[in-house]
């Protein structure tokens, strides 16, 4: 098969969605490197290694206009490089796929992870929710099959756009194999010296906005006695701001330390950093999935989340469910796994048990049998 991907997001995003695509691609080429995989990105900083003689060819603009306005070829013109390109699948990964590709001989797939911007609009700007929803509802109006990253999300699809649940798979996300390599006790300390990490710490991985709910973390520590630092990996702006307003008015005596302040994080460093904390602490109010639960499980590392939403299929019976409002029930729960060894220990092992349901040989494969299934169908109906 010929399959196309749109690869912004896997050059340029070091979160959430540029992790999903990396690790979707990177296993598509590892486990079925029969097929030709083609990326579609304005340009190339870097983020993947798409070198060597891997099955894949990265495509970028070529025409001066197509170069000037790379926002504008990614979401319309790249059709003509995916038709002189002669794809049988093209996959738009986050989301979108490009305007217009439903008038070409090619079948589309789109992955949809959230839309948190239906349920949540105040917290964005009202000119991207506009723009969100437009590409949103042209994906699940013209794509052959929608892909949801969860069951939540499904759910969501059916009731703000109305997409026929036929249409939709589930095919639940992966996280890189680093989460689930043994790292050396030499290594833990070599991480634990570069980042000038406390011998026991919490753990708060995620962006730092309003949803995400760390604000209600820090207040939690405030009930609970001694001196427990929480280590912060994540980036934002006015919520951070606000985090960190709070802190310097209420003079916290539980140390925050901001890891995103000090340099990039590369993954295999954030593996080791889950490694050596108590708890991931994961407060968030919505979420499409809920990556950084998945990552703690496979490092073996005890989650406490919230209730609802998605956040039960990321990590089953292995975390600790509570009120991401209920700042009580969270520092009882925090207090709970810090004192508590026995507790670490059964948290862990029921951590890497359920972990195993999410490999990305299990959604590359999954991904594989869809493509399959769409070109069959075309078999069938003489049309291929």
């Amino acid at each position: 098969m010929n399959i196309g991907f749109d690869a912004k997001r896997i050059f340029w995003n070091t979160t959430g969605l540029g992790n999903y695509s990396r690790t979707l691609v990177s296993a598509m080429k590892d486990y079925f490197p029969d097929n030709n995989y083609y990326l579609f990105t304005p340009a190339v900083p870097g983020l993947f290694d798409s070198s060597g003689e891997d099955p894949v060819r990265v495509i970028t603009p070529i025409r001066m206009l197509h170069r000037m306005f790379r926002s504008l070829w990614r979401s319309k013109w790249v059709t003509g490089d995916i038709e002189n390109t002669r794809l049988d699948i093209y996959h738009g990964l986050s989301n979108e796929i490009p305007f217009g590709i439903h008038r070409l001989p090619v079948k589309t797939v789109v992955t949809i992870h959230d839309l948190i911007f239906e349920r949540y609009p105040h917290q964005y700007n009202p000119a991207d929710v506009i723009i969100y929803r437009r590409k949103a509802q042209y994906a699940c109006r013209f794509a052959d099959r929608v892909i949801a990253i969860s069951k939540q999300t499904r759910k969501d699809l059916i009731e703000f756009y109305h997409v026929p649940e036929e249409k939709i798979r589930v095919i639940y996300q992966a996280c890189d194999n680093v989460f689930e390599e043994n790292i050396p006790a030499i290594r833990q300390y070599d991480i634990r010296l570069k980042y000038h990490l406390p011998d026991q710490f919490l753990l708060y991985v995620g962006s730092v906005v309003e949803r995400k709910n760390l604000l209600t973390l820090i207040q939690s520590l405030e009930l609970l006695p001694g001196n427990i630092p929480l280590v912060i990996v994540g980036s934002g702006h006015h919520y951070k701001n606000k985090v960190k307003a709070y802190l310097l008015d209420h003079d916290h005596v539980h140390p925050a330390i901001w890891l995103s302040e000090m340099r990039p994080l590369p993954q295999s460093d954030l593996a080791v950093i889950y490694k050596l904390a108590r708890v991931l602490i994961y407060p968030s109010i919505f979420e499409g999935f809920g990556l950084p639960i998945l990552e703690a499980l496979k490092c073996g590392t005890p989650v406490i989340t919230s209730v609802g939403s998605c956040f039960k299929e990321t990590a089953g019976d292995a975390a600790i469910f509570i009120d991401p409002m209920d700042k009580n029930a969270l520092a009882q729960a925090i207090y709970k796994v810090w004192r508590n060894e026995h507790v670490t220990q059964i948290m862990r092992q029921k951590g890497f048990s359920y972990a195993h349901h999410f490999t990305p040989f299990i959604s590359a494969s999954q991904m594989i049998e869809i493509y399959s299934g769409l070109l069959s169908k075309d078999k069938v109906s003489g049309l291929v």
